[in-house]
């Protein structure tokens, strides 16, 4: 079949489905659509996304009302004038009809929000996330009336989770920005139940954050201590709250009036940089009566030692302790009987792995960082015989760990004990 762009508008809806599988969510209904910048040779990848534009343009006047795209090619530049002019005019045609809209994007594909949003009347769900590239919203939100969940992401670029990349990356995004409209102070729509923030140099949040009485989720990622983070505190009553980089450690006191809150993400945040004992009890302070606790996440804390607090969150299925290299063990108890997920470093479970067979519910385990040698690695393995309830593990042992032969008994061990268990790199975890 040759690839030409008449071609391209007489394709039928399921040979999309056939040849790019990646593309197609419903291919029944089209209602659904997503198409992902793929990384083959560059005019290969360029001309696929070309034709995939051109059938979109076919969809223009039908029932589509999802739309997500990650236009991210390794070179930027392949995002020509003519691909994003003959884009944003087929958008524009499509936006009576999208209530699910999300744009991953670099080349400049997306740098503001202006005037033409307000065409998208019906959007529910908005997520706009330049990769290289600021962002300005210029005009206000107030007239998407419908718009529940918005999520605005300015990155350099996806950051991998291991230490070495974090810190070679710590610097990358230093001259991107995510700007907001001075001329219309309540821009946000009053609708709104979920926000996401997102910006290495994000310092100030929009006063009119304090006006979304209906917010149920919050999440603010930058790494800038926030002027104003005291406009939080006007949400407590959220459900799920995700705080990245952003808030001094002597703001976790304070998430004790969260009372509500079943989901919370504490990440980038300098909660090391005292002693131990003080970190210990500004958690305390800030979590114990978070009755309603099931998610909480502490990566990249700098944490010194295993959070007691833990101890105390009884309802918790969710637990992220990962790159706190300083966390060099983790005690078993009842605090872990109602684990279904847990993300740790090699460091904290290695010591003494069978302590993870207190977590007798965990289905899912994620570990982190790189062990400290072959020998962790054989313990840990064999520990996880006795765990009849995992189905997942994931990791990545890094180049300096040697398939040791204690290393291949503990695997062929586990093998034959629990045949269906499966291992999976931490790319494949969601979650």
């Amino acid at each position: 079949m040759s690839a030409s762009a008449p071609l391209a508008l007489t394709l039928p809806d399921n040979c999309w489905q056939q040849r790019w599988a990646d593309i197609i969510r419903n291919s029944k209904t089209l209602e659904s659509i997503g198409f992902i910048w793929d990384k083959t040779a560059a005019c290969k990848s360029q001309r696929r996304a070309e034709l995939f534009v051109d059938w979109l343009g076919t969809r223009v006047g039908k029932k589509t009302s999802e739309l997500e795209l990650a236009l991210t090619p390794d070179n930027p530049s392949l995002i020509t004038q003519a691909f994003k002019n003959n884009l944003w005019c087929i958008l524009g045609q499509m936006a009576a009809t999208l209530k699910h809209l999300a744009i991953k994007a670099s080349g400049n594909l997306v740098t503001d929000v202006g005037p033409w949003i307000t065409s998208f009347s019906q959007l529910e769900y908005l997520l706009l996330a330049p990769r290289g590239n600021s962002l300005s919203v210029r005009t206000s939100l107030g007239s998407l009336t419908r718009l529940k969940d918005l999520v605005l992401s300015v990155k350099q670029h996806d950051l991998v989770d291991n230490m070495e990349d974090q810190a070679a990356l710590a610097g990358a995004g230093h001259n991107l920005s995510l700007n907001f409209p001075s001329q219309h102070p309540a821009w946000l729509p009053a609708s709104l139940t979920a926000l996401r923030l997102e910006c290495p140099t994000l310092s100030t949040l929009p006063g009119c954050l304090s006006g979304l009485s209906g917010l149920a989720s919050l999440e603010l990622s930058t790494r800038s201590m926030l002027t104003n983070s005291s406009l939080i505190l006007a949400h407590t009553g959220v459900k799920s709250l995700e705080l990245s980089g952003c808030v001094p450690s002597s703001f976790v006191g304070q998430l004790s009036a969260f009372t509500r809150l079943s989901a919370l993400s504490l990440s980038h945040l300098p909660l090391g940089a005292g002693n131990g004992a003080a970190v210990q009890q500004q958690l305390q302070q800030g979590l114990t009566e978070l009755k309603q606790l099931k998610q909480l996440s502490l990566s990249y804390c700098h944490l010194g030692m295993f959070p007691e607090v833990v101890r105390s969150l009884s309802q918790l299925a969710f637990l992220d302790l990962s790159f706190n290299p300083q966390v060099t063990s983790f005690p078993p108890g009842d605090h872990l009987r109602s684990l279904e997920l847990l993300a740790a470093d090699w460091a904290a479970i290695a010591p003494e792995p069978s302590g993870l067979q207190s977590a007798s519910a965990l289905e899912e385990l994620c570990l982190t960082d790189r062990p400290p040698d072959s020998d962790s690695v054989a313990r840990v393995l064999r520990a996880l015989c006795a765990m009849p309830q995992l189905s997942a593990v994931y990791f990545d042992t890094g180049p300096g760990t040697q398939m040791t032969h204690d290393v291949v008994l503990a695997l062929t061990e586990l093998a034959r004990e629990r045949p269906t268990l499966q291992f999976k790199s931490l790319e494949d975890c969601m979650w």
